[in-house]
């Protein structure tokens, strides 16, 4: 309650007078006759008010009694000697707040109606859920309520301006430097014709029917949003989804319509990523239902009638929601752009084009890997960029946004390490060429245009045990000029409901354009099929799997599954995979190759050796041929020889025995 009564300016303090005048005189009346009482408040003059009271109460939409109520509550913050006067004639004179009581007792000696005025400032009424008043003890009945007027509104009122600080949960975006805006605005293709459906769609925007920008990570989103509010005069306030979700429901909204009121901007609630969940094991995506909290959180700022914008990665269920939604897709950024980009961000370096083929990243990524590079530049006393100081850039980030949930994988093995079918070489052969000819096919040619998804690469690696999967994606990988990170599954799961999917994004984020391919390995536990629901388990499990089938199909890197379980690989996932690979137990011709391949041509080894016959007496896979090698070789040291037949052997049974056979005969899978 401030102590100043006579420091604001002329028009802010015209706005209570006449509650001034009717607050004393309850008072000198309360031994005169009643007559003289009512007379004494009717008789009042007329409060007078100031342009930004007036777009307070306009823009609230209050009624009658619920603005009499706000005058009288401004006019206890304003000046104390009101503010005692109330508490006189409460039930709690000790009160700290205006007590509603005391209001209630004011309104209703002016003639209006007592219950009206309780109302607004009920949890629920107008003047509680548009912010402009705030409960300092909900817990007790209404009537014994104490209410306050929240600073910022008060600072409004007095300077006629937002002051202080906004709420910690808003954030308030700043626009790029020109040189590095993300997205020409005015350019041609998607993000024009987007820029130009979101103009029109937010100089109207109202709380009926909120607007959802789709876009991938990065994107700029919230870029174009800011620019687009510019242009028509208005600014752009945000708050995370999860923000958002954190607070009570009533909080949440009261606090938007505050800076609503306050701000005349547009309200963006970004990340705001649907929670899928699927009745069915083989239910669609697109007929599959939106977590109920997160469907409650959009359907209460619609029915608050908020103006609002929703930005997300993936696009609402639109039947999921009683109110329609207006969705305006930001498509991944033109290639021609993306060196524009580049080339703005780094005049210095020549070949942005192989910058901006390599790395296919959204805009925001683009500037912050250039800002990400011009700093570890400076550190080292470098003014100038080079296209090997970005790459590096590119490399630490993703580097850091991975590691938690997984690894980067770089082994020493070449292709001819390896041993495999024809047609698992042709396959692999026919995947590296997608790889290496997508910027070709896709953007050249056009073939992008045509395709709304599936323009990344999925493939899937089945087969027994040490067959060469986790190897051959690694040489892909090597091959392609790319870095390959193994996704720690085990990681990924939570408990808490939404954090798998949460991680997930993370892993998806950070590998997106990056030129990185992601490993899954042991990919069953994680994609494995949906199942009937018959509990919230189950229910949040095909939620986290519908999650996955839309961020694969979204991917537009390398993204490789492997699984020994093929059968067990949801049907739905199956049908959006680019390859499906198999890796098969290699036969007794393609063993000899793997014996003699295996073993290093500066290794001692004796010549009774016989790589044929240990290839047709054990069914060994790639793997476990190495491991029995490597074990022989570590024996026949410590034995102070050569590898010896017989040692070979010996470490071939101690395989078997370790993966819990008795003999040594048929396959050890």
């Amino acid at each position: 309650m401030s102590e100043r009564t006579a420091s604001y300016p002329a028009d802010v303090r015209s706005i209570g007078p006449a509650v001034f005048a009717v607050a004393r005189e309850i008072v000198k009346a309360e031994s005169t006759p009643d007559g003289a009482y009512m007379s004494a408040i009717t008789e009042a003059p007329i409060l007078e008010a100031t342009p930004a009271y007036l777009a307070l109460i306009t823009g609230a939409e209050l009624d009658h009694t619920a603005t009499l109520v706000f005058r009288i509550l401004v006019a206890a913050e304003l000046d104390r000697s009101v503010h005692r006067v109330l508490r006189r004639l409460s039930a709690e004179p000790a009160a700290t707040a205006t007590p509603v009581d005391a209001v209630v007792a004011v309104v209703e000696g002016m003639g209006e109606d007592p219950v009206a005025a309780l109302r607004a400032m009920w949890p629920n009424g107008s003047l509680v859920a548009r912010g402009l008043v705030t409960v300092t003890n909900p817990t007790v009945p209404p009537i014994s309520q104490q209410i306050t007027v929240p600073t910022r509104i008060v600072e409004y009122l007095v300077t006629g301006d937002v002051g202080g600080p906004a709420p910690p949960f808003v954030l308030e975006p700043a626009l790029p430097a020109t040189s590095l805006c993300p997205i020409p605005l005015r350019g041609q293709g998607a993000a024009a014709e987007a820029t130009t459906q979101l103009r029109t769609l937010l100089s109207r925007l109202s709380g009926r029917a909120p607007v959802w920008l789709v876009g991938p990570q990065g994107s700029g989103r919230r870029t174009v949003l800011a620019s687009v509010a510019s242009e028509i005069g208005k600014r752009l306030i945000c708050i995370s989804h999860a923000s958002l979700a954190s607070l009570p429901a009533g909080s949440a909204l009261a606090n938007l319509w505050r800076e609503l009121l306050l701000t005349d901007a547009i309200i963006c609630v970004h990340d705001a990523e649907p929670v899928v969940d699927s009745g069915a094991p083989e239910q669609s995506v697109r007929s599959a239902t939106v977590d109920r909290s997160f469907v409650g959180l959009v359907d209460a700022l619609v029915s608050s009638r908020i103006p609002v914008v929703f930005t997300s990665v993936m696009a609402p269920p639109v039947h999921a929601f009683e109110h329609s939604l207006q969705v305006v897709e930001l498509d991944t950024v033109r290639s021609a752009d993306a060196i524009a980009l580049w080339r703005r961000g780094l005049p210095e370096v020549q070949d942005v084009v192989d910058l901006a083929t390599r790395f296919r990243l959204q805009p925001g990524r683009i500037v912050r890997a250039i800002t990400a590079a011009r700093t570890q530049a400076s550190a080292s006393g470098n003014q100038t960029l080079t296209s090997a100081d970005v790459t590096r850039a590119i490399s630490m980030g993703v580097a850091q946004q991975v590691s938690i949930l997984g690894t980067r994988v770089d082994d020493a093995q070449t292709w001819n390490d390896i041993v495999l079918p024809s047609d698992t070489r042709d396959a692999i052969a026919e995947m590296v060429a997608r790889v290496r000819h997508r910027h070709h096919v896709l953007d050249q040619w056009g073939f992008r245009g045509k395709l709304s998804k599936g323009l990344g690469v999925a493939s899937l690696f089945h087969g027994p045990p040490g067959t060469g999967k986790t190897m051959v994606a690694n040489l892909i990988a090597r091959e392609l000029g790319q870095e390959l990170y193994q996704v720690d599954v085990s990681r990924m799961f939570s408990k808490w409901i939404g954090e798998t999917e949460m991680n997930l994004a993370k892993v998806f984020d950070a590998a997106e354009g990056a030129n990185v391919m992601l490993l899954f390995d042991e990919a069953d536990s994680l994609f494995s099929k949906r199942t009937e629901v018959t509990s919230s388990n189950d229910r949040y499990a095909n939620a986290e799997i519908n999650y996955l089938l839309q961020r694969v199909e979204r991917f537009e890197g390398v993204c490789i599954l492997t699984t020994n379980f093929e059968r067990s690989i949801d049907a739905a996932f199956k049908r959006r995979l680019a390859f499906r690979i198999e890796f098969p137990m290699p036969n007794a011709q393609e063993r000899v190759e793997l014996w003699q391949r295996m073993m290093p041509k500066t290794a001692s080894v004796s010549p009774d050796v016989d790589y044929a016959k240990l290839a047709t007496s054990y069914e060994l896979a790639g793997g476990n041929i190495r491991n029995a090698m490597l074990r022989a070789a570590f024996l026949a040291a410590e034995q102070g020889q050569s590898i010896t037949m017989a040692i070979l052997q010996h470490a071939v049974k101690l395989e078997y025995r370790d993966a819990g056979k008795l003999g040594t005969t048929g396959k050890m899978t």
